[in-house]
């Protein structure tokens, strides 16, 4: 009720005023406090994604990617040969007040294929905080596809905002830089897991540690790349078999949607586990019955613990025609290792809660509470 009174007051003021200065005056008004609460909705528990508002008016579902610093959209303006321009929402900057043209074009590598198109810069509306003079790109040229992300045939997100570990992006300023943020950091407060193609389960809190979301203290280990959300931990294992020990490089990726890790590693987790291929897949299956006397995922991050337990790590399916539940691994290794790193993905972010710390070039840890 007080905003709405503030909204009635100061508007009329505010209307003589260029639409630029309009916005940031009274952005600056409401939301003074540099944190933001978006709601985010997972597909399928693999993506997180949220809406945002460009201009006043038009609305768009993006994924949030922390593999990526780039921040884009689908432009009336994108080849219409693409099956992602014609399915997807696509941005019109005739229909914003509040454009401006940044001169300049972008190009940037996403889900295996080019992005690429100009960058322009408008008001952007996130969850319940307005950021003005946000650089973003207008992509043009898209592929039909993003080969290494899922559900990208289906058209459930239009772009991309990404969280990624760098002060530069080809789209022009991260949404992290933003102004409106005095603390650049962020974390994915999960409340629940989804049992639809697109569900509300928690918030992408920008701006602030949300302490109700862990229990125990934060374990922090600082990143050791110039580009990627990755840091070293002590060890990683399962029951009583260590997976990796000394220097475990760690990535913490909301693009890929397991725990993905080296090949001879995870050989050993699926020995300890029993599991078994699934018809030449990647992913292995493992025996329904036995998940209650599955050990915990361990991972050892500055003498501290943080536990995945096998209620989080295997999935429990129902597929139509079969009589019997199907259980398979959330985690999965690749053929192509061209590293020994580890991958955290989508699924990790839930019983993990994980604070990505710009401002101090590190990641926090801990175990979630309150996820259903």
């Amino acid at each position: 009720m007080y905003k709405l009174l503030i909204v009635c007051i100061i508007l009329p003021v505010l209307t003589a005023l260029p639409a630029w200065e309009r916005l940031e005056q009274a952005y600056q008004t409401y939301h003074s406090g540099g944190v933001m609460r978006v709601p985010v909705h997972s597909i399928y528990n693999t993506l997180y994604c949220g809406w945002v508002t460009m201009g006043e008016e038009m609305y768009f579902r993006v994924f949030f990617d922390t593999s990526s610093s780039d921040f884009w959209l689908p432009s009336t303006d994108c080849d219409w040969s693409s099956k992602w321009c014609r399915s997807r929402g696509r941005y019109n900057h005739l229909e914003s007040d509040t454009y401006k043209d940044a001169h300049k074009n972008f190009t940037t590598s996403f889900g295996g294929a080019l992005v690429k198109g100009r960058v322009s810069i408008d008001s952007v509306t996130l969850g319940d905080m307005g950021l003005i003079q946000q650089q973003f790109g207008e992509a043009i040229s898209l592929p039909d596809d993003f080969i290494s992300i899922p559900f990208t045939k289906q058209p459930m997100w239009d772009g991309v905002i990404g969280l990624g570990f760098s002060k530069e992006a080809s789209t022009g300023s991260p949404i992290l830089l933003n102004k409106a943020f005095p603390n650049k950091l962020f974390s994915f407060s999960l409340f629940k897991s989804a049992e639809s193609a697109m569900e509300v389960i928690g918030e992408l809190v920008i701006g602030e540690i949300d302490d109700e979301r862990y229990t125990g203290e934060l374990v922090w280990s600082h990143v050791t790349s110039d580009t990627a959300w990755e840091v070293k931990m002590d060890a990683i294992s399962i029951g009583n078999v260590n997976l990796c020990e000394g220097e475990c490089r760690v990535v913490a990726n909301t693009s890929m949607a397991a725990i993905v890790g080296p090949k001879a590693q995870v050989e050993l987790l699926f020995d300890q586990l029993n599991a078994r291929e699934m018809g030449g897949l990647v992913i292995r299956a493992v025996d329904c019955d036995q998940i209650p006397n599955f050990p915990d995922l361990e991972f050892v991050i500055e003498g501290q613990t943080v536990r995945i337990s096998p209620y989080d790590y295997i999935s429990v399916q129902s597929f139509e025609g079969l009589s019997v539940e199907v259980c398979f691994l959330k985690i999965l290794t690749l053929e192509d290792d061209i590293d020994d790193k580890w991958v955290l993905g989508a699924m990790a972010h839930k019983p993990l809660y994980i604070v990505y710390d710009l401002d101090n070039a590190r990641i926090g840890f801990a175990e979630s509470v309150g996820y259903e």
